[in-house]
């Protein structure tokens, strides 16, 4: 037995940003980068699916670096955390054209004015 039988199709997956769905003042040329991003990865996999290829995007949060961590005490994100959404997508053979946000909710919560 071929031991690649076991192993996933071809996939492209985009490493991108949270601020492809929300961005802060004065951040327009970035956000506007990474929201591009987006709808290429979304354009690609309808274009790549009859060839088998899967394309997908994991869209992480701020990480917080070891010179923040002595304020505040909210947890920031480890690059862990990222490995562990790319591999999801890269075993997950029937995902495709999706968008996995990585930043424990922070996207979802409504900030504090």
């Amino acid at each position: 037995m071929d031991d690649r039988a076991s192993e996933p199709g071809p996939y492209i997956i985009h490493i991108s940003s949270l601020r492809s769905h929300q961005s802060d003042p004065n951040q327009e040329g970035y956000a506007s980068s990474k929201a591009g991003q987006l709808w290429l990865m979304h354009s690609t996999a309808i274009s790549l699916q009859r060839f088998g290829i899967r394309v997908n995007l994991v869209a992480p949060g701020r990480i917080k670096v070891a010179h923040e961590s002595q304020g505040g005490d909210d947890k920031g994100l480890e690059p862990e955390n990222i490995a562990d959404a790319v591999e999801y997508l890269v075993k997950a053979e029937f995902v495709t054209g999706q968008g996995a946000t990585v930043d424990g909710g922070a996207t979802r919560v409504k900030k504090k004015s």
